[in-house]
């Protein structure tokens, strides 16, 4: 499909998106233009296969007038997520519903060829058609130079100066590539926790520590497109050697491999395991090393809320699905610094989309050539 170059076509499709299904006359309304310059949009839009009449309006006197909707079946987009094991594949369809997904094991040496045939697969197990695809996101965990198509380093993923041209000419439709923080905190801006926000941080919390920063509903990408690298704020002075070279950086300290060495150490059988002996603080030495890690987590998030003034953070990465057992136990941290961070510690939230959020938001980037979400983030839904 040709991307839409019509401003009008994005703004209906947006307020269509908002309202579910709407009239001629509310369009005329909301667009201030005429109901025969309405019809012709409409109809533009109906012959591209990206709206549908779905009925009328029951009324008492004179013409029903007709509704439309968008035609959520007959386009989608791909989003994928590159992690150091596994690649996560999700397919929205055009109202952001989550219509596939899976994560596989990759050979990272066959990198390209590997995403060509998820993506053949998904298209197959979702039965869809590749000329219904509107484009494909993909996610890294690291700085990614969007303009080249071209992932350039990641201190998770081995790979460097990697491009996906030849992807993009496999498929010959557009290929999007972004830091999975970024993705995760836009996805969840926009159709998740933070959407009542304007001011946020997705913090993923994954082998290394990315922040995906939303200022004013838009997102901060700094000037070299590298700002979000919070891991690497340096949390303990003269702490523990850093990969990138410096010590005592955050992700040292709060990284999943911390997590993860305290699992293997114990021999437990995972996270939920970990958290409950931790809770109930049946053993002493590891409620000892998880309290040392919930304060270093802690003591970021205080740093964050203070350079920032924000309005929510985010707790991404492998402690998303865990908000029952973490959120007041965050907040009681922060309460008790007395840092002036009182009101601000209560805004510590947890990412509705879970561990698929940066997966979603590679997915949602190729619909911004059709929706205006900047008009969709201002409603407020």
């Amino acid at each position: 499909m040709e991307l839409i170059q019509n401003n009008y076509h994005r703004k209906i499709l947006s307020y269509i998106y908002l309202e579910k299904q709407i009239t001629k006359i509310q369009l005329s309304k909301f667009l201030d233009v005429t109901i025969p310059t309405v019809t012709l949009y409409l109809n533009e839009l109906i012959k591209m296969g990206l709206i549908k009449e779905s009925g009328v309006i029951n009324s008492e006197a004179g013409r029903k007038p007709v509704v439309f909707e968008i035609n959520s079946q007959n386009s989608y987009t791909i989003g994928i997520e590159i992690r150091q094991e596994l690649i996560t594949v999700i397919i929205l369809d055009l109202e952001l519903n989550l219509i596939y997904k899976s994560q596989e094991n990759y050979n990272i040496n066959n990198l390209q060829e590997e995403l060509k045939n998820l993506v053949y697969k998904s298209i197959v197990h979702s039965n869809i058609k590749m000329e219904q695809l509107l484009g494909i996101g993909i996610a890294f965990p690291g700085i990614v130079n969007d303009r080249k198509l071209k992932f350039e380093e990641s201190p998770i993923v081995d790979i460097k100066e990697y491009s996906l041209e030849g992807l993009k000419e496999s498929f010959n439709i557009p290929i999007y590539i972004g830091n999975e923080a970024d993705y995760a905190a836009y996805a969840e801006n926009l159709i998740g926790s933070s959407k009542k926000y304007k001011n946020s941080i997705y913090l993923s919390v994954h082998e290394g520590i990315g922040g995906g920063i939303i200022l004013e509903n838009s997102l901060y990408s700094g000037g070299l497109q590298h700002a979000g690298e919070v891991g690497h704020m340096v949390i303990e002075y003269k702490g523990r050697e850093c990969e990138c070279g410096r010590h005592g950086c955050w992700e040292k300290y709060v990284s999943s491999n911390i997590i993860n060495k305290i699992i293997k150490d114990n021999s437990l059988s995972g996270v939920d395991t970990l958290l409950d002996i931790y809770l109930n603080k049946s053993d002493d030495v590891i409620f000892r090393q998880m309290d040392e890690y919930f304060d270093y987590l802690a003591a970021g998030i205080m740093n964050l809320f203070l350079i920032f003034d924000l309005d929510c953070i985010i707790i991404g990465g492998i402690l998303a699905p865990y908000e029952k057992q973490l959120q007041n136990l965050l907040i009681e941290k922060i309460k008790n610094e007395n840092c002036k961070l009182e009101k601000n510690a209560e805004k510590i939230v947890f990412p509705r989309l879970l561990t698929t959020a940066s997966a979603i938001g590679a997915g949602i980037i190729p619909l911004s050539n059709i929706y205006d979400f900047d008009l969709i983030l201002k409603s407020g839904v």
